[in-house]
């Protein structure tokens, strides 16, 4: 099992996306370009302006343990996934035989470690005979669910289904909704990574008694 990085972060935390772009020029002038990768890769840069001797300690001896690039390891950002957008589809499939009604949706991402507050309110009017049909977007990277919440009361969204394939769909019964919980109200949807540090030298900075300025990378690995 890899080691866990558990040093608390002070701010700020930058986090860029990276993606790897394959370009081929054919004799006529042709450019030619794809992805090398079928996600992006993340690197973050993990600074502390006013880090305590055992801080100090605690990140430079994790360093050395990790030979600085050469292992791998766990770790979880302080930022957690962001709810879905406007990307979730709303339509609605002939089933059933329940009267018009307009339907308010909300839904949130799942992770292994929890779940993220709702996402951005949609409503959608469901004609007599029909049913409400949600389709989800592709999952972000380290997401394992896209959860549903409908009423027909706009800010009471109840639970109605996960969807736990990428792109996948949900049918409401012809009974109609069920009673649930509304969504959370804190985001909980962290994510556990396995990366390396982005470099072979830590050098801290001695600011004051006790007290050490000082940064380091970490680049998440594709697993």
């Amino acid at each position: 099992m890899p080691e866990t990085f558990t040093v608390p972060v002070q701010f700020p935390v930058e986090w860029p996306w990276r993606h790897e772009t394959i370009s081929t020029v054919f004799d006529s002038g042709d450019v030619q370009t794809r992805a090398k990768w079928t996600r992006p890769r993340r690197k973050f840069s993990l600074r502390w302006e006013a880090a305590t001797e055992q801080e100090r300690a605690d990140v430079e001896q994790f360093f050395n343990r990790m030979r600085g690039r050469a292992s791998s390891f766990t770790w979880t950002p302080p930022i957690p996934v962001g709810p879905p957008g406007l990307g979730v589809g709303l339509s609605s499939v002939t089933s059933g035989a329940l009267a018009q009604r307009t339907y308010y949706v909300v839904t949130t991402w799942t992770t292994a470690n929890g779940e993220t507050i709702g996402g951005t309110r949609q409503s959608i009017v469901v004609p007599i005979n029909k049913v409400l049909r949600v389709t989800s977007p592709s999952f972000p990277v380290n997401v394992t669910g896209l959860k549903v919440y409908a009423n027909t009361v706009s800010g009471d969204e109840e639970f109605q289904a996960t969807i736990a394939t990428s792109g996948g769909t949900w049918t409401e019964p012809d009974t109609g909704l069920i009673a649930g919980v509304n969504p959370p109200t804190a985001n909980g949807a962290t994510e556990t990574l396995t990366v390396h540090f982005a470099q072979d030298e830590f050098a801290p900075t001695w600011i004051a008694p006790k007290v050490y300025r000082m940064s380091v990378d970490v680049e998440e690995l594709f697993t």
